[in-house]
C-alpha cells in the first residue's frame, strides 16, 4: 500500500482508535506513551485541536535523571520513567490531549489550555519520593501557551516550551515556566555565548581569578593553596559569571576549551609566582565530567605540568561530585592514573548528593571540599551543623583533611574549627581575585618591594 495512503489512514483514526489498535512503531515501548514523531503529525492534524481557540505545548523532564539511573540502576530508572509517564497519560487523557515520550526522561503533552499545572507537578513528585524513597529529585515543567496553530510549526512550538523548562535552576525541587520574552531573552543570551567562546578564548576574555585557602588548625590561618576560578570579560555583555556559562559549555561539548584555556593560565602562573618571589603554592583547578571521559586527559595536564616547568603536585585537580554519576569504572580509573602520576585529587562539592559511600572507598582522592552550601546558616542549623560533622567522620575514615568553602561569617570560621575543619576557603578572608591583588593580600608584593 503507497505510503501517502497509509498516512492518510492513520490520521482519520481517533486518539481511541490509536490506543485499541497499539501501533507498536507509534508508541514507547516502556511508557506506553505516543512517540515524537507520531505525536507531532497526530497533534498537528487532529480537527479538535486545530478548532480549539488555545492550545498548551507542555515538556516534563526529572531533574538529574540520568545521574538516578547511574545511582539507582536503569530497572528501576525505568519504573520511575512507567510513572511519570502514566501520570502524563492520564492527566492528559482527562484534559482532552495527548501525551508522548521521545527518549529517556522527555516527556511532551500537547493539550488544551489549562489554568494550573501546580497538582499535576505536585501529585508527580509525591509518587516518585513515596514508591522509590527518592527525596533529592526534582521536576520540570517548560508551557507554551502561546502558540499559533496557523502560522507556528508545532515542533517550534515545543522547541521554546522545552526552552522554558531548560532556563531554570535544576536544582530546584519543581520549577514550573512558561515560555515568554524572558525565556526568549535567555535563550538569545546563551546562543550568543556559545557563538562567542572560541573569539573569546582567542582573544583572552577569560580571566583567571585566585581565591586563598588557609590553614586555620592554628591561632594565625596560613596560606596552603588557592583555587582557580574564571571570569568572561565579555567587551559587549560585561562581567559573566561561570554560573551563566560552565553547564551551557557542558551540554554543548565546550567545556574541554575553556578547561585548557584555564589549566594553561594556572600552571603559567605557578611557574611565575615561583620565579618571582621563590614560594610554591599550590593551585586548584576543575576537571570536569567531559574532561574525564576523554582517554588522554593524564597526558594531556601532564603536557601542560612539563611546558610550565612545574611540579605536577603544584596543580590539584578538583572532581566534582556530579563526576561520580557519570561513568563510576572510568572515573575510578583516570583518578588513579592521575595520582599514579603524582597528582593531587580534590572532591569539590562533597555532600551535594551524588556519590556513594561504597563508591568513596574505591575512588582515591587526597581532599574533600564540603559543598558550600552547607556554609549558610551553620550556626542557626543544627542539621547543617550535622552534614558537615558527617563529612568530616567520612574524611577521616578516608584519611584525608577537609576544606569548607564557601565561609564569610566569624561563627561559621569558629563553628568550622570546633568541628575540626583544617582548611577554609571563602570571602571571610577573600574573594577571588586577580594575580596582582592575591600578591599584595599574601604579603609578596610588598615583601618584594
Amino acid at each position: 500500500m503507497p505510503k501517502t495512503i497509509i498516512t492518510r489512514i492513520k490520521r482519520k483514526l481517533t486518539f481511541d482508535d490509536i490506543e485499541k489498535r497499539s501501533f507498536l512503531k507509534e508508541t514507547d515501548e516502556l511508557t506506553g506513551l505516543l512517540t515524537s514523531g507520531y505525536f507531532y503529525d497526530y497533534a498537528s492534524s487532529n480537527k479538535e485541536f486545530l478548532s480549539c481557540p488555545k492550545m498548551d505545548a507542555v515538556t516534563v523532564n526529572i531533574n538529574h535523571f540520568h545521574l538516578y539511573n547511574e545511582l539507582y540502576g536503569m530497572n528501576e530508572g525505568d519504573q520511575v520513567l512507567k510513572l511519570v509517564g502514566g501520570k502524563l497519560k492520564k492527566f492528559a487523557d482527562e484534559k482532552g490531549g495527548i501525551a508522548s515520550r521521545s527518549e529517556a526522561d522527555n516527556f511532551s503533552m500537547y493539550l488544551p489550555h489549562q489554568d494550573s499545572y501546580e497538582e499535576l507537578a505536585n501529585d508527580i513528585l509525591k509518587c516518585i519520593q513515596k514508591d522509590f524513597h527518592v527525596h533529592n529529585t526534582g521536576i520540570r515543567f517548560g508551557i507554551n501557551d502561546s502558540i499559533d496553530q496557523k502560522n507556528e510549526r508545532l515542533e517550534m512550538a515545543f522547541d521554546r516550551a522545552r526552552s522554558a523548562g531548560d532556563a531554570v535552576d535544576k536544582d530546584a525541587k519543581k520549577m514550573i515556566v512558561y515560555y515568554d520574552s524572558s525565556v526568549r531573552k535567555q535563550r538569545m543570551f546563551e546562543e550568543r555565548l556559545l557563538r562567542d567562546i572560541h573569539e573569546a578564548i582567542a582573544k583572552k576574555q577569560f580571566k583567571v581569578l585566585y581565591q586563598p585557602k588557609y590553614d586555620v588548625t592554628e591561632d594565625l590561618p596560613i596560606l596552603k593553596g588557592a583555587e582557580a576560578l574564571v571570569r568572561w570579560e565579555h567587551p559587549e555583555l560585561g562581567t559573566i559569571y561561570p554560573s551563566k556559562f560552565i553547564s551551557l559549555f557542558e551540554e554543548h561539548g565546550l567545556i574541554q576549551l575553556l578547561d585548557d584555556y584555564v589549566w594553561r593560565k594556572t600552571a603559567k602562573q605557578i611557574r611565575e609566582w615561583k620565579d618571582k618571589y621563590k614560594v610554591s603554592i599550590p593551585v586548584s583547578v576543575n576537571v570536569s565530567r567531559i574532561d574525564i571521559q576523554e582517554h588522554d586527559v593524564v597526558e594531556h595536564l601532564l603536557g601542560i605540568v612539563k611546558q610550565a616547568n612545574i611540579n605536577v603536585s603544584d596543580l590539584h585537580l578538583e572532581i566534582t561530585e556530579s563526576a561520580c554519576a557519570t561513568d563510576t569504572n572510568q572515573l575510578i580509573e583516570t583518578v588513579k592514573r592521575f595520582r599514579e602520576n603524582g597528582f593531587i585529587i580534590e572532591m569539590d562539592d562533597f555532600g551535594s548528593g551524588y556519590s556513594s559511600l561504597n563508591m568513596l572507598t574505591s575512588l582515591p582522592i587526597d581532599v574533600l571540599k564540603v559543598d558550600m552550601r552547607f556554609m549558610e546558616n551553620i550556626k542557626e542549623d543544627r542539621k547543617n551543623v550535622r552534614m558537615v560533622e558527617l563529612v568530616k567522620e567520612i574524611a577521616d575514615f578516608l584519611k584525608v583533611p577537609v576544606v569548607a568553602e564557601g565561609v564569610e561569617q566569624q561563627e561559621q570560621l569558629d563553628t568550622l574549627k570546633e568541628l575540626g575543619c583544617q582548611m577554609i576557603q571563602g570571602y571571610y578572608f577573600s574573594k577571588p581575585v586577580g594575580v596582582q591583588e592575591f600578591e599584595t593580600l599574601n604579603g609578596w608584593r610588598k615583601a618584594s618591594a
